[in-house]
């Protein structure tokens, strides 16, 4: 009964890592193409982001958003998906402080009353996804 549990848990963590690595990946790849976008067209016509939406920030352009969602978000999550990949012993907290990052991402966008549509719906859901399956790794330690 003992190696039941062990493989349980042994199962949960497995699933646990690969969601993790997904979504982290996935946020990745898309932070960096945005980022990278923003950065090459910083007047945000190519991604069909009008300066109007920048009004109440104090951005003239998307120049320093897209470096901040190119290595806070794009960098970072590949980063940590590297860790979690390579199992270092820092990766659940990893994981948690990218969920985290994603979602206080989201709430500076809405406190600079940025349209919830650029703040894109699946970010909060992300974050939170990612939080909870960072605690769910500690927790199974």
């Amino acid at each position: 009964m003992h190696t039941d549990r062990a493989r349980l848990l042994f199962n949960l963590e497995r699933i646990l890592k690969i969601l993790a690595v997904t979504l982290l990946i996935l946020v990745g790849i898309s932070a960096l193409s945005g980022g990278i976008m923003l950065i090459l067209d910083s007047s945000g016509i190519s991604m069909q982001f009008p300066l109007e939406l920048l009004g109440p920030t104090p951005f003239t352009d998307y120049l320093f958003p897209g470096i901040l969602l190119f290595s806070s978000i794009g960098v970072l999550s590949l980063f940590i998906a590297i860790m979690t990949i390579r199992d270092s012993s820092i990766h659940p907290q990893l994981i948690i402080v990218q969920g985290f990052i994603l979602m206080a991402w989201l709430t500076v966008q809405l406190m600079l009353n940025i349209d919830f549509y650029f703040a894109l719906y699946h970010i909060p859901l992300y974050g939170v996804s990612l939080i909870l399956i960072g605690i769910g790794m500690i927790l199974l330690k």
